[in-house]
């Protein structure tokens, strides 16, 4: 009997460990793009056993978590942002936009808020070229180049005004 239970102990934990870590990754990525609480469920997932927690950590899971838990904004916000950063280290794209709203407009961190939303757009994020444009166009040296970043989301309507601006300044 004792050994019964020992077994069955032995090939539940083996089950887990025997698959490779590219498969769990999988495995917490579908579980948690499918979820309204992500972030809690990640810290699940970390006390299930030290295969998932190790999982949990990595690059890859960092880089396409779903980040936007808007209940743990309102209930631990420091620590929904500490889970940003560390998402954004993992290069996640919605994590550097949503960093670089908070940096602009909450933290008045102009500079560190538009390179998160920089860092955002190169990886092809629309709303964050869309801002950064907006943003850029107010500043007569970055005009042009705001201009480029709009035009890379809506080409045929900013072509014009790339057009009026040009000339504008020619004329100056």
């Amino acid at each position: 009997m004792k050994n019964k239970k020992n077994m069955k102990k032995t090939r539940r934990e083996s089950s887990i460990s025997s698959l490779p870590p590219e498969s769990l990754e999988e495995i917490l990525l579908e579980a948690l793009a499918a979820s309204p609480t992500p972030i809690k469920d990640i810290r699940y997932f970390r006390k299930t056993c030290k295969d998932f927690h190790a999982t949990c950590s990595s690059k890859r899971v960092g880089k396409y978590m779903n980040v936007e838990d808007w209940i743990m904004y309102w209930q631990d916000k420091q620590g929904y942002l500490g889970f940003l950063e560390s998402c954004a280290e993992s290069e996640n794209v919605n994590a550097l936009f949503l960093l670089g709203l908070e940096e602009m407009f909450n933290l008045r961190r102009f500079d560190i808020g538009l390179r998160h939303l920089q860092l955002a757009a190169g990886q092809g994020h629309n709303l964050s070229k869309y801002i950064r444009g907006l943003l850029l166009f107010h500043d007569e040296s970055t005009r042009l180049h705001a201009i480029d970043l709009l035009n890379e989301i809506c080409p045929v309507e900013l072509q014009l005004w790339k057009e009026i601006i040009y000339g504008y300044m020619r004329d100056k």
